[in-house]
């Protein structure tokens, strides 16, 4: 705290007036409560900022777990419909390897016929090929 008779004092002894004294220690008391801060100006504000800066940090946590949440629920829907994608391409693929085994067997069927075919008609070419040469033996 500022001594004001001490300053007041040291003025008259350096040669003010009595008046000039006092009118010069207060000028400067008054502009430096005006213009200038206390301890306790800032108490105040470190207090004030304290607060400011607890809520501050009380808001952003609050943020962070809606943000938290939001991407929680968002990655979850995404892991289902996935699992739902993935389930829908192993029935796919299921019916897929039911189709082609119908589709080997069918063809296997297929294979079968056509070789009874081919051997049967190598049969009926054999016989009418030997009955040809049978009769033009026989002439």
């Amino acid at each position: 705290m500022i001594n004001a008779l001490r300053y007041t004092e040291e003025l008259e002894k350096a040669g003010f007036t009595s008046e000039q004294a006092k009118t010069s220690v207060d000028t400067w008391m008054s502009l430096m409560d005006q213009n200038f801060a206390t301890r306790g100006d800032f108490r105040e504000y470190q207090l004030a900022n304290s607060s400011d800066l607890k809520d501050l940090r009380l808001e952003l946590k609050g943020e962070i777990q809606e943000v938290r949440a939001e991407l929680k629920t968002e990655i979850q829907e995404v892991r289902a419909e996935l699992k739902t994608e993935i389930q829908d391409l192993r029935i796919e693929m299921q019916d897929l390897r039911i189709e082609m085994q119908s589709l080997k067997s069918e063809l296997r069927s297929e294979i079968h016929r056509s070789m009874i075919q081919m051997g049967a008609l190598i049969v009926t070419t054999s016989t009418v090929g030997f009955s040809i040469l049978a009769f033009l033996i026989s002439r």
